[in-house]
Order: C-alpha cells, then structure tokens, then sequence
C-alpha cells in the first residue's frame, strides 16, 4: 500500500457513496490524469479489513486481462481510512441512464446486457462471483463501455458446486435461493442480470414492494413472471422467453453466464418437441448461427436420438446444397448445442401463411428441390422444417426423425412426424383419422 494519498493526489468532487465508503473523482499530480478513488472510513460502525482487503483481491482478479471490469491502479491507506483508486467512469452508471432515458428498446437493451453478461462469465470462468449485479454498479468508461465495478460482496466458488452462502447483495436483484438462506452457486448472478434487463425494457422491477420485507416476500412467493402490457407494450416473445430463462427459480434450470452469452442476442427462432432453436454469434469471427438447444435435463431427453439427429443431418448435408450444415456441437451439464447454418428468412410456413397461393410454376420449383438426398427418408417433412437461407435457397432441416432405408423394401417403421403430413401407413392410420385427430 503506498503511503500518502493526499501527496500523489489532488481530490475532486464526490461521485457517489455506497455501504462501505464514499467515492470521488480525483486527479494524478504527477500525470494529471483523471481517477476515481474509493474512500473507506476506518472509523465508521461498518469497517471490517477482511472485507476490503476481500474487496481488492477480488476486483484485481476480476480486472485481470478483462476490459469489462473495473481495475484497481493503487492502494494508500492513513490513520482514518483506505483509498482505492480506481478507473474514473464519468458517465451516469445503468441506475440513472434508465432513470434519464425511460425503458430501452430491445436492440439497446440487448447491447448493454452482452457487455454485462460478458464481464459476469469472465468472473465466473475465474471462479468469482459478484454477488451484488445491480445498476447502480453498472458503469460507463469515456468511450461508453460497460465496467462492473463495486466487488465488495464477491466470494470465490467451487465449480459445478453450490458453495456459497450469505445473504448478501440488494434484495430487488437478489436470487430467491440467497434470500431464502440457501447454499447457492454463481448463477445468482445471472439472476440479477435478469432482473436489470426486465428493468431496462420495463422501466420496473419483477419484484415490487413498500418496504425491503415486501420485496423479499415477493421474490420468495415464486409467482410466474408478468410482463404488464402497461410497462411492455410491445415485448417480443424472444426477450420474453430470455427473462424468463434468467429468472428461472431452479437453479438447476436457470442459464449459465455462458449459455447466456452461447445466445448472443438472444433471439428466440423457434421451438420443438426437443429443444429450442436460437440466433447466435460466432465470437472469433462474427459470423451468424443458429444453435439448437436440446434440454438434457428434459423428461422427453434421448442421447441416442440426439447422436442419430447429428448422424443424419451430417449425412444429409454432406455435399448437398439443400441441407442445412451442423458446424459444431458442444455439451455441458444441462443442455447439448447444435450450432447450424442460419436461415434469416421466413419457414415455408410463415411463406404460405403471409402469401396469396403460389402458382403452379413457384410451388413446382420449390417441391423440386425438397426431396432428401438418397438413402435417407426424413419422416417429418412439413413447412416449418423447410427452411431459407440468405440468398433464398430452399433448405430442409430438423432430421431428428430420419433414418435409412433399403431400397425397394418396406424396413421402416414406428410412429413419428407431424399427423396431417404423415402417409397413412406411416401412422398406421387412415386419413381421415388423421384429419379428424387434427381437427380435434
């Protein structure tokens, strides 16, 4: 620790007060540049040295190499106090930026809360968790960038394990399993990042209440998350479907900072019996995906389904144009992820549905180019499995039910695909039972 703040640097206005110390802008007499210091009152009813010297091992570790993080530049410490300087962040932090602005439109909140999620993994993969995400620890360097700052609450986790403990943090972003006393592990945070992308495309909290008690019998009651049409009058269902998965109340079926990130901008493409389609960004190269999540922790889960899923869809796009490519597969506790080509455009069905009737010609030059490649029978063919990419070339996708045939013999069966398409001896039904079971 250096030994004299007051002779390396001139202090300036105050910026903010927290539990544990006062913050203020403050200038190097040496370089003359701008810093934030960090003021903790030795004398105040709250000091406690472990907890600093906590707070400064944890915002070393976190700034490490990480430029989503505040960094600690010096430590002084006198008689009356600790000084921690720190990068200055001039802007208003998230608190008054919502405050000042009203609610975000999705694309601005959806920037912001990558740039949190982003710093949050990158603790997390160093074993940290922040334990306090909240706006009002939210900051903006000069250039605009994100910082998470304030680590006063952060605690070191055994992976795959829920090690920590304490009822610590801001009860309106706190996860409920902290609230209730619990051993929890990191994605508490990922908790409270929900809770700041609901307020951030609200302008409210999930969590409401006069008093801090009320606001922690809310989040213990576990009522269903709404989205009043006053506050979110025009939500997609895609940032609906992220909050929700976020403030998920089952740790074991909450996100993980990664599989968060895994999402990119978190647009929701579709769901099926298997698993959930979304958008995704390459992070080396910037490139557009689709990753295809496959709940592992579902009733409905079957590995030998998924590696024959993998098995044909690679077989079937094999040097063909009109199959949608599988580029990589990952796993992890919870969920497996297809990453796949990604089809911009309208299914064929959402086609039939916002078009007049195609012409004999344009559905003769579709239907053309369907037809599986040889050797594979898909057995749910169906407009929402008839894909397009970019340039408008038709691609058939989800193979979760093909398999191989030999020809001219009859060596398929089981009951499977979608009944209005299905043959009827695919079914073992007739037509018109399939067409009455539609109906009903």
């Amino acid at each position: 620790m250096g030994d004299s703040f007051d002779l390396d640097y001139r202090l300036g206005e105050r910026l903010g007060r927290g539990q544990f110390g006062a913050v203020y802008k403050c200038v190097s007499v040496s370089t003359g540049k701008d810093f934030a210091v960090k003021i903790i009152d030795k004398f105040s009813g709250c000091f406690d040295r472990q907890l600093v010297y906590s707070e400064i091992k944890f915002t070393l570790l976190a700034a490490f190499k990480n430029p989503r993080s505040v960094q600690i530049h010096q430590v002084y410490e006198d008689i009356t106090a600790i000084y921690l300087i720190l990068d200055l962040c001039p802007g208003p932090d998230l608190f008054d930026r919502i405050g000042g602005h009203g609610p975000f439109n999705e694309s601005e909140a959806a920037a912001l809360i990558t740039e949190l999620v982003e710093s949050i993994a990158e603790c997390h993969r160093r074993g940290l968790a922040h334990r306090d995400i909240k706006p009002e620890n939210i900051l903006f360097d000069s250039k605009g960038h994100l910082l998470l700052a304030d680590f006063c609450c952060a605690a070191l986790f055994e992976k795959g394990a829920r090690s920590l403990k304490g009822k610590v943090g801001t009860p309106a972003y706190a996860a409920p399993e902290v609230l209730a006393g619990q051993n929890y592990d990191e994605k508490v945070d990922v908790w409270s990042a929900g809770v700041v992308l609901y307020l951030m495309l609200g302008w409210t909290l999930p969590f409401n209440g006069n008093s801090v008690e009320d606001i922690v019998a809310a989040v213990k009651k576990g009522d269903p998350i709404c989205f009043p049409k006053e506050f979110f009058p025009r939500l997609s269902p895609e940032a609906k479907d992220l909050i929700e998965q976020m403030l998920e109340r089952d740790p074991v079926m909450r996100l993980s900072a990664e599989q968060v990130l895994r999402l990119s901008h978190w647009r929701l493409l579709g769901r099926g019996q298997f698993g959930i389609v979304y958008q995704c960004v390459f992070v080396s190269t910037s490139e557009d995906f689709v990753v295809k999540i496959i709940d592992k922790v579902s009733g409905c889960f079957n590995r030998q389904l998924f590696y024959s899923e993998i098995k044909f869809t690679c077989l079937a796009a094999f040097e063909n144009p009109r199959s949608v490519q599988i580029h990589q597969v990952y796993e992890d506790t919870i969920a497996i992820y297809l990453i796949l080509d990604l089809c911009p455009g309208l299914d064929l069905f959402d086609c039939i549905g916002s078009y007049d009737p195609f012409n004999e010609s344009e559905a003769t030059a579709l239907i053309s180019v369907l037809m599986p490649p040889p050797r594979i029978t898909h057995r749910d063919i169906k407009p929402e499995n008839i894909l397009f990419d970019s340039k408008g070339h038709l691609l058939l996708t989800d193979f979760g039910y093909a398999a191989l045939f030999e020809k001219g013999a009859r060596t398929l069966k089981g009951k499977m695909g979608t009944p209005a398409y299905a043959a009827p001896e695919f079914n073992g039904k007739s037509m018109e039972e399939i067409v009455a079971a539609v109906k009903k």
